[in-house]
């Protein structure tokens, strides 16, 4: 039982760690968009990020082969998207107002920083534990549509994200980075 609330933890503080750019972006989308677009919208979204969760398991599981503890060495990337969005945590964020087609290419571009913590984490978890991940991930996605969705139509929720979301998504990948290194047993 400890191992599996272990699995589910490490998995969702993963999935909410690298999706603060996203539910922000996707959060003042919708603020943008007409309610009647919304669900076109949330489809674009979970399209896209299973796209990434595949791809982040498909390069986990390609990794079989190499030490885990090398492969925790990428945790190099999350240390990088830390510094990176804290340089740039004052950039204004353009949001535009778009349906399915857009959300699905927007969430793509955002999944860099996904792939970059979800790779080493998906080869360190084994193939049984990697598509429990794939599955607590994809659950984890359409809650995050829901939230999304319910605050997108309020203002002070999109003000809020766009005033906060920079600030702590440096901390975040911080402490991915961390995270990384622990489950990968490279420290």
């Amino acid at each position: 039982m400890h191992a599996a609330l272990s699995l589910v933890l490490v998995a969702l503080a993963a999935f909410v760690g690298t999706m603060t750019d996203n539910f922000a972006v996707l959060t003042a989308q919708l603020a943008l968009t007409d309610r009647e677009k919304f669900r076109r919208v949330g489809w674009g979204h979970f399209i896209g990020m299973a796209t990434i969760i595949l791809a982040a398991a498909l390069v986990g599981f390609s990794l079989e082969g190499i030490p885990t503890s090398w492969v925790g060495l990428l945790a190099v990337a999350p240390l990088g998207l830390a510094v990176h969005a804290w340089r740039h945590r004052h950039d204004a964020t353009r949001v535009s107002k778009r349906g399915a087609t857009t959300t699905f290419l927007i969430t793509l571009s955002l999944g860099g920083d996904n792939l970059a913590v979800w790779v080493p984490l998906f080869r360190a978890a084994g193939t049984a534990h990697e598509t429990a991940m794939v599955i607590i991930f994809l659950l984890a996605d359409g809650l995050f549509i829901v939230a999304a969705q319910a605050l997108g139509g309020h203002e002070r929720t999109t003000h809020l994200l766009r005033r906060f979301a920079p600030h702590l998504t440096p901390v975040f990948y911080l402490l991915l980075a961390i995270l990384v290194l622990f489950q990968c047993h490279t420290i």
